[in-house]
């Protein structure tokens, strides 16, 4: 676990934090899903981490506002082996594999989905402003290049709503 992950689960995020970790995820899929595109394999896999460390962090401030205080340290301690929100333990075990253009597409689909579900309950829970104008702007830009990459399914992205 890095430093700057760790230390974000010890402390409750302003604002500001809040915004730019929100801000910075949705970058992180548009580049996850150019790099899809380009069928560039490790810049998706480092899109990939940096999504999945959001989406963690996320969670487990999302965990602490609904369970307080005292459920953050032990959180922290199995935040790797065993998530209590059954919508985070699905979609992160089955975001372990390893990315490719064949999975990407379907990884970046859940991971944006579960993520914008808690941001955005997060932001609901703790008196946040949540960025739903750019999540939208980002799906709505992600979508052609799903169309492009030759998919079968043409189930739309779905953030937070």
């Amino acid at each position: 676990m890095s430093p700057a992950f760790s230390a974000a689960l010890r402390e409750w995020p302003s604002d500001a934090a809040f915004s730019r970790l929100v801000r910075a995820f949705w970058l992180g899929a548009l580049r996850f899903a150019k790099a899809l595109v380009r069928r560039d394999i490790q810049a998706a896999e480092a899109n990939d981490r940096a999504l999945k460390q959001a989406l963690l962090t996320v969670h487990a401030w999302h965990h602490h506002a609904a369970c307080g205080t005292d459920g953050m340290m032990s959180f922290e301690q199995r935040l790797l082996s065993q998530l209590d929100d059954p919508r985070a333990t699905l979609t992160l075990r089955r975001a372990s594999a390893a990315v490719d253009v064949a999975n990407g597409w379907r990884l970046l689909t859940e991971i944006v989905q579960l993520f914008g579900e808690l941001a955005s309950e997060l932001a609901r829970l703790h008196g946040y402003a949540y960025p739903f104008d750019v999540e939208t702007r980002v799906l709505r830009a992600i979508d052609p290049f799903r169309r492009r990459s030759g998919l079968t399914e043409r189930r739309p992205l779905v953030g937070s709503r």
